[in-house]
């Protein structure tokens, strides 16, 4: 088992965890969600080249199981936000065929420890309403909602 950072030659193994994933927000959230997004390699590379993004993969016996989408946000100098610095992680998926095994939790565990070596305080990220397993998983490693967003069609 290893965790890496991701780089270019790995587009085509990282990929299809993001499309699965993306496929379950546009299959739940069909109104919001339009299309499964078609990114190049081109745009994978700047997305694994910005200075504050980090795609951290979990690879074991030379397969890419897993991914982390995260980044290092500061508020700073804010009115009436403390000065912190925390991490917002924006995509974490496994493969549908090795959900179940602890991957997730070792994945996100791994993104914990990075950012906090960043200087990261806590963590953040959004889960859909829909997603019911997704809530249960975080929620198993003792996230907490900060706040909540109400939506209202007019």
């Amino acid at each position: 088992m290893i965790f890496r950072s991701a780089t270019v030659d790995d587009f085509e193994s990282v990929m299809p965890l993001i499309y699965e994933l993306a496929r379950l927000h546009v299959d739940g959230k069909p109104e919001i969600f339009k299309a499964v997004p078609d990114l190049s390699k081109k745009d994978f590379k700047k997305l694994i080249k910005s200075d504050n993004r980090t795609l951290t993969l979990l690879e074991i016996d030379g397969e890419i199981v897993g991914v982390s989408n995260w980044q290092i946000r500061q508020c700073r100098n804010n009115e009436t936000l403390s000065d912190r610095t925390f991490a917002v992680i924006d995509e974490l998926a496994v493969s549908e065929k090795h959900r179940r095994k602890g991957y997730g939790k070792l994945l996100f565990n791994k993104t914990l420890e990075l950012a906090a070596q960043k200087g990261a305080t806590s963590v953040e990220l959004y889960v859909w309403e829909f997603n019911e397993s997704a809530k249960k998983f975080y929620e198993s490693l003792n996230m907490k909602p900060q706040r909540i967003l109400l939506e209202s069609e007019i």
